[in-house]
């Protein structure tokens, strides 16, 4: 089954790498427009962002700290 992500917007958090970035490719191979979210992987953001334009999805980076402070 495919999905079609088209003219829907996703935002994967931790996108750099691993399941983030797994995750950021296939809703880009679904033709979704991904924020790339990364923290200090930039290179690695980078390349994530043009798997997805490549598979013919749309990626912005943005780039990030999401931990809590107590």
């Amino acid at each position: 089954m495919t999905l079609d992500f088209s003219d829907r917007r996703v935002l994967v958090t931790g996108a750099s790498t691993g399941i983030g970035a797994a995750a950021a490719r296939q809703f880009g191979a679904s033709r979704a427009t991904v924020g790339v979210h990364y923290n200090r992987s930039r290179a690695a953001a980078e390349a994530t962002k043009a798997a997805i334009e490549s598979a013919g999805g749309r990626a912005i980076l943005l780039q990030g700290d999401l931990r809590m402070v107590a």
